[in-house]
């Protein structure tokens, strides 16, 4: 059976709109079955804040346009790919998962609207390869405006076998 040991990094997010940021919610990343993403295998979170907290340990609460935050959370996961499925060797994957929002202050009260974006990146077995780096986009758009970030990844393969 193949495997790849692998780390994924979120190594920052950049505001690249016109309109402060402030992200609340969660990234993770972790392996699953690649015929079927609701069977997870492992995960960890790269990024779970709540409201009224910094965004990481700097104590930033928000990005401004052209600005950006440095995280370099990691998890380390083991990606399995048998030549042929049976029971207890899945074909697996690696997921990037995202569920963010923003609190807006909008016409008659506070809006919480979620970014649209990277909800769940897939990234096959046999893409995974060497070391890259992935940019996924985050917006929101409300009442004429623009919030908009990117996250960036790192995926690096520390060991291939199989």
């Amino acid at each position: 059976m193949a495997e790849k040991v692998i780390d994924v990094t979120l190594a920052s997010m950049t505001n690249t709109g016109d309109t402060r940021v402030n992200p609340v919610g969660f990234i993770m990343t972790g392996t699953a079955r690649a015929g079927d993403d609701q069977q997870v295998f492992d995960s960890g979170l790269l990024f779970d804040r709540t409201e009224g907290q910094p965004l990481n340990s700097s104590g930033v609460q928000r990005i401004s346009p052209g600005e950006s935050v440095t995280f370099n959370t990691t998890k380390r996961l083991t990606v399995s790919h048998p030549e042929e499925e049976s029971e207890g060797h899945l074909k697996q994957m690696l997921l990037i998962n995202a569920d963010l929002t923003q609190k807006i202050a909008a016409t008659g009260g506070v809006e919480i609207r979620p970014y649209f974006g990277c909800f769940m990146r897939k990234v096959l077995f046999d893409e995974l390869d060497g070391f890259e780096t992935r940019d996924e986009p985050h917006s929101i758009f409300f009442e004429g405006m623009k919030w908009s970030f990117t996250s960036t990844f790192t995926i690096n393969v520390i060991s291939s076998s199989g």
